[in-house]
């Protein structure tokens, strides 16, 4: 590895990381001071991986960041200014303000965005090392990743195909020992990312990621191998975060013995993910697998697993942080799917799962992760799944709600109760299997139905649900049955623009009062 970088080089590498660093921490700042919206991801501690790389590259090279990605934007050239602007939801952003801190991207300086979805860097990287190979531009492609990444299975994939294509791309892995709030040594067999490279006939290099001079010269010599044709390099960099995974997140990780504790007493296994967005990374295992096992084995294999995982919107997370998506494991045969309105609920709702032989998605809406409510003590409550619930007795119309909907529609029925409208609220509690029978019985009383869901409506739950009043109680309605739901868009992450995209308190009480003739005020 090349160590002949002069006073003057390390100088400037010193004075990028002091830029990157002043830039972590006056976002975190006006974080704190409320002018930043969501979450940061602060590359604090690792600046020196994203200079020694990035000083590595041509200004037309690609880059494919993370979800922690300011540093790689700053090493790889872009302005201060305009990333700040970027995190402050502006116009003049990279991404005019629509990507935020999580998706940052400016394809002028060759940064292909930083990205929410943890490993979703590989394929596009690949794909621009593919572009650059068959274009003969001389262009290499890197992707940055951390080594909680390298659990994903297109990370394989991709090693593989670079591999086979020898393909312009430099893999390098920012192993700071940590995959949000699990330690690596918990979920990985091997303790070098980079003595994976032999299984794909790569050169694979671990260096301190504190050691400038090892490490830009293990990326000099992996581009110059690159560009020559000789095909991928993974480069494995021993690194450090100094702060928690995002803005505000605590760092007191759970001991080892507190996992083997849990795992002696409580297995059936829990599985958390972090959104539910994430889901879409291993859908076949849920769909294809743990959903089927026990029908294909004619009921000779149970699968007592509970996925946990938050669900829809919160402060400034953005498109892919802030789907609601129950109605794509809802659709799925041995599937249950939970979505808890209430502390109690999700108490009583999970002991259930954890007690079952079947596979449950427990979806948590993230905004109710701070809500209080009574829970009974004991282990004898519990919530059985598909039996809905009345949170609120009415008489002149029907709103069924799930998750956070749930509690908008309390808003609501308080505000129509004002002028003499009476709102019986149900709470299917979990989405599949629906109770539909307590929400004919509702309709049978009251005549009318109003189906709230945080998602889109295009076959969304709520719509199911529409739909099956529609036909199992035509003759009780004195109307159509009513839905509401999310515009048919990505989430944006300013507020102005994320107040337009979630149904509101004053939605449900316009559309209640269109259906409910008018009473006294």
């Amino acid at each position: 590895m090349s160590n002949d970088l002069s006073k003057e080089t390390l100088v400037g590498f010193w004075r990028d990381m002091h830029r990157i660093r002043a830039f972590e921490r006056a976002a975190a700042y006006q974080s704190t001071l409320g002018k930043i919206y969501g979450a940061l991801h602060s590359y604090e501690g690792q600046e020196a991986c994203a200079v020694g790389v990035c000083a590595a590259l041509r200004a037309d090279d690609y880059v494919a960041s993370t979800h922690r990605g300011h540093g790689h934007c700053l090493a790889k050239g872009t302005r201060m200014d305009r990333m700040m602007a970027e995190l402050f939801g502006r116009e003049n952003g990279y991404c005019r303000g629509k990507g935020g801190s999580l998706h940052i991207a400016d394809f002028g300086s060759g940064m292909l965005g930083a990205n929410g979805i943890v490993g979703a860097g590989y394929a596009i990287a690949a794909g621009a090392a593919l572009t650059a190979k068959r274009s003969g531009s001389g262009r290499v492609a890197v992707c940055f990743f951390g080594d909680g990444a390298v659990t994903r299975g297109t990370f394989h994939e991709v090693m593989n195909m670079a591999s086979l294509w020898k393909l312009p791309l430099l893999m390098v892995c920012e192993n700071n020992g940590y995959a949000q709030y699990v330690a690596t040594t918990e979920t990985m067999v091997f303790r070098s990312v980079a003595e994976l490279a032999a299984n794909y006939r790569m050169p694979g290099v671990h260096v301190d990621g504190n050691d400038m001079r090892g490490l830009h010269g293990a990326t000099a010599e992996a581009v110059a191998r690159a560009r020559s044709g000789e095909g991928p390099t993974l480069l494995e960099f021993k690194t450090q975060r100094f702060t928690g995974h995002s803005s505000g997140a605590p760092q007191s990780y759970r001991s080892k013995a507190e996992v083997d504790e849990l795992r002696r007493s409580r297995d059936p296994v829990i599985a958390e993910i972090m959104y539910s967005d994430f889901l879409a990374v291993c859908t076949d295992e849920i769909v294809n697998q743990a959903a089927k096992i026990r029908y294909m084995t004619g009921g000779q294999a149970r699968v007592p697993l509970v996925i946990r995982s938050p669900i829809g919107m919160t402060r400034g997370v953005a498109a892919q942080h802030s789907q609601s998506l129950e109605a794509w494991f809802a659709h799925i045969p041995g599937l249950r799917v939970a979505m808890p309105s209430t502390p109690a609920d999700a108490k009583g709702l999970l002991k259930t799962a954890l007690r079952g032989e079947d596979p449950v998605i427990f979806f948590e809406q993230k905004l109710l992760y701070g809500a209080k409510g009574p829970v009974p003590e004991g282990s004898d409550h519990l919530v059985p799944l598909g039996k809905a619930v009345a949170a609120r007795d009415g008489e002149d119309v029907t709103v069924v709600a799930t998750g956070l909907m749930v509690s908008k529609a309390l808003e609501a029925a308080v505000e129509l109760e004002r002028s003499g409208i009476s709102v019986e609220l149900i709470d299917p509690r979990t989405v599949s299997p629906v109770d539909f029978e307590t929400i004919y019985r509702s309709v049978d009383k009251t005549a009318r139905a109003l189906v709230l869901t945080e998602a889109t409506l295009a076959c969304s739950v709520a719509s199911e649900i529409a739909a099956s009043i529609a036909e199992h109680r035509f003759n009780s309605l004195d109307g159509p049955a009513r839905r509401l739901g999310s515009p048919f868009v990505p989430k944006p992450s300013t507020p102005v623009l994320e107040k337009l995209a979630y149904p509101a308190t004053e939605d449900i009480v316009r559309i209640v009062r269109e259906m409910v003739p008018r009473r006294g005020r």
